[in-house]
């Protein structure tokens, strides 16, 4: 099979992740749901297990862009952090297999023991490690508890996560995880903040 058509079989699969417990599926269920010829499927993913890791895999890979594009985007770590959640909001708008793969990691991780998934304490380290940038500039408030403010940017932002999944509203979730990610640097934003832009539109673009 081609690298295409490896991409659009994980895209089917992925769509059945989406919707239903991964520990619920068989190989079967999967192939029969989206209406796939069950050797096609076997002959790319011989195990569940194979087809959730490369899932998780993909979705991992889109997360690490996300943060790497905010970072080569602005040099201001608080304008990076919301960047950094709109474009995941993005990619959870638009791609059904990033969705597969946040609903694997929340769900099934024990299923996946050699990947150590904790995606709370992977995006807690990211916002820390912003937050201690935006202090160190002056960009914060003198009190803001950065420890405190990161473990509640990630349970905010994880929280919008799973309430649109619950809902489906999938189209929303750029801009719903956009403004949790603003209202949670306002809480904090020193009242001058010398920060030179905002993040202000859906291409991540800036103001000076």
């Amino acid at each position: 099979m081609s690298t295409h058509e490896n991409q659009k079989v994980l895209e089917l699969a992925a769509d059945v992740l989406t919707s239903q417990p991964y520990q619920t599926l068989t190989l079967e269920k999967v192939a029969e749901a989206v209406d796939l010829p069950y050797q096609v499927l076997v002959d790319t993913y011989a195990t569940m297990h194979s087809l959730g890791t490369a899932i998780l895999t993909y979705e991992g890979s889109t997360m690490r862009a996300a943060q790497q594009r905010a970072a080569e985007t602005t040099a201001a770590p608080l304008e990076r952090l919301q960047l950094a959640f709109r474009l995941v909001g993005r990619n959870l708008a638009h791609d059904s297999i990033a969705r597969a793969g946040i609903r694997i990691a929340a769900e099934a991780a024990d299923c996946f023991p050699e990947r150590k998934i904790n995606p709370f304490r992977t995006w807690e380290k990211f916002v820390l490690r912003n937050l201690e940038e935006a202090q160190n500039l002056g960009h914060l408030r003198p009190d803001a508890d950065i420890n405190s403010v990161a473990w509640l940017f990630v349970a905010a932002g994880m929280g919008t996560k799973d309430l649109l999944g619950f809902t489906g509203e999938w189209a929303d979730a750029e801009e719903r995880l956009s403004t949790i990610a603003a209202i949670a640097i306002n809480s904090v934003r020193a009242r001058y903040d010398p920060s030179p832009t905002r993040v202000n539109n859906e291409n991540g673009e800036q103001d000076e």
